[in-house]
């Protein structure tokens, strides 16, 4: 389902990943930067401009989940794949039109590291979307949240000199899901950027894999379109109303 207007600001396939045990149990000593260099001849057709990020003079045992090395399709241009450590990205901004258009990218990217599949376990898989929406000037973030997003905050236990309403607002939940398998999270934060007040808005659910479980491109894609379908869901039900219709302007 497309939006003329979408809110989004940028869409992340996330990977947590380390080395996997051998048959005796012990890991594979496969060093980290081999592992780096399969990954720029998988990837060097489909993202051949590469960076090293400054996170990379971090020595990989203190640089855990942090990414080190991007791949580009072009000049300082999206979509771009990162790696570091226990980690890898796939982030898609502008260029996201629907997962229908999304979905071939990223299932060719999962094809064309599929070797690296022998050597690393999957610890955990995650898809996420970060939204911007400006704040309304005069609007109370209470009345914006409920009336955009149908969330209602309230602190019925503020003192007679306390406004009961905040003017900041940072929150994050998570919701057990059972179909998909996973969790589905939710995070709000009000933001000036550029002499903007904006309220960023990410959605988004995670897995994850449980040790001997098979994880190749097939399995983490059958997921993922799973999650894909109830995150929109979960979207769609949220904007119900006049912020949808603000999106299709």
């Amino acid at each position: 389902m497309r939006l003329k207007n979408p809110p989004l600001v940028e869409v992340i396939f996330e990977m947590h990943w380390q080395f996997a045990p051998t048959a005796i149990g012990v890991p594979y000593k496969t060093p980290y930067r081999l592992l780096v260099e399969s990954l720029y001849e998988a990837l060097k057709n489909d993202y051949p401009y590469y960076e090293s990020l400054p996170q990379a003079e971090i020595p990989e045992l203190l640089a855990e989940g942090q990414v080190q090395h991007r791949y580009r399709k072009k000049p300082k241009g999206w979509p771009l794949v990162q790696i570091g450590p226990g980690i890898f990205t796939l982030n898609e901004t502008e260029g996201y039109l629907s997962w229908t258009e999304f979905r071939p990218t990223l299932h060719r990217t999962l094809n064309n590291i599929e070797s690296i599949f022998s050597f690393i376990t999957v610890d955990q898989v995650s898809l996420r979307y970060l939204n911007s929406l400006n704040i309304v000037e005069g609007k109370s973030l209470t009345a914006l949240l409920n009336e955009w997003l149908k969330i209602q905050l309230s602190l019925n236990a503020t003192p007679d000199s306390v406004e009961t309403t905040p003017f900041e607002i940072g929150l994050q939940m998570a919701f057990r899901s059972f179909s998909p398998e996973g969790i589905l999270y939710l995070s709000l934060g009000k933001h000036n950027v550029r002499e903007r007040e904006l309220l960023l808005w990410e959605l988004g659910m995670s897995r994850r894999w449980k040790t001997g479980e098979s994880a190749t491109p097939a399995t983490l894609l059958k997921w993922l379109d799973e999650a894909h379908a109830r995150i929109e869901e979960c979207f769609f039900r949220m904007i119900e109303g006049e912020l949808r219709r603000q999106f299709e302007q």
